[in-house]
């Protein structure tokens, strides 16, 4: 077992290897307790060690290539002189060198340059591959490329996903509404929203008193009473509701199955 002491401040006990981090953090002064903030490391705010850091590199390279030197190089378009700052091991470069970038851009393009670039594009051939959502042929230079489309691979993986989910799962899916409220502000209440604001989780904007949308004709009731989704998904079968009441509420039918279709009736002359 580690021997324990005691801070002289707050009494607390610590190990004696604990004991000098613990009085920097809590007593310490603020450069003191600045140490241990994350992303910081004091060594590197002293001056001194960060020149015995600058000094070592450049030694290493001064070893290695040796010490930088002006040297005078003549222009490979314009036959000009100036000054190229190189270090002696690199220097005289196979590189070729010029004095602006206008004198570059003007250099002759050799046929073994252009050789070169041309295999280097050729490399990546166009392949026809068959896509595994919709089975059209489309062309790509990417050889593990499965899809044609964002499109095709979200429904190819929905489908996917769709196997492993249980049937109730996939049932909650299909009864999802996929209608916008702003297309029917006859039908729904928004002083709720205006008021109370929509429902958010903690964990993306924590309002819980909020308001969500609820199914009048539940979907558990649908899913063992074998009602389609397109029913219980209807714009008729929807009400604002706070998620509170909404939770509250569970399984419960606001309106019997019959009562729910002759809405549906009535709603549909109306809109269509």
């Amino acid at each position: 077992m580690a021997e324990k002491c005691c801070c002289i401040i707050c009494k607390k006990e610590f190990s004696i290897k604990g004991i000098h981090t613990h009085y920097e953090r809590s007593h310490g002064s603020a450069k003191d307790k600045k140490k241990y903030s994350s992303g910081y490391n004091y060594r590197y705010n002293d001056s001194k060690y960060r020149k015995s850091i600058k000094e070592g590199l450049k030694n290493r390279f001064n070893k290695e290539l040796g010490i930088l030197k002006d040297f005078d190089v003549i222009c490979n378009n314009c036959n000009k002189f100036f000054t190229v700052k190189e270090r002696e091991k690199n220097f005289p470069s196979k590189e070729k060198y010029f004095c602006s970038r206008s004198c570059a851009n003007k250099r002759i393009i050799t046929k073994d340059h252009r050789e070169k670039t041309s295999k280097s594009l050729k490399r990546n051939k166009d392949i026809e591959i068959n896509c595994k959502n919709c089975n059209v042929s489309f062309v790509t230079t990417n050889k593990n490329k499965k899809y044609c489309s964002v499109t095709c691979s979200n429904k190819h993986r929905a489908v996917k996903q769709r196997k492993n989910n249980s049937a109730y799962k996939n049932y909650r899916l299909d009864c999802a509404f996929k209608f916008n409220l702003k297309d029917y502000p006859e039908e729904f209440n928004f002083s709720l929203i205006e008021s109370y604001g929509w429902y958010k989780p903690k964990n993306r904007g924590n309002n819980l008193n909020g308001v969500s949308r609820d199914h009048i004709v539940s979907v558990k009731y649908g899913f063992e009473n074998n009602i389609d989704p397109l029913i219980i998904s209807h714009p008729a079968n929807c009400q604002l509701m706070r998620h509170n009441d909404n939770v509250s509420k569970y399984t419960k039918n606001d309106l019997t199955v019959n009562e729910l279709m002759q809405k549906i009736k009535e709603w549909n002359r109306k809109y269509q």
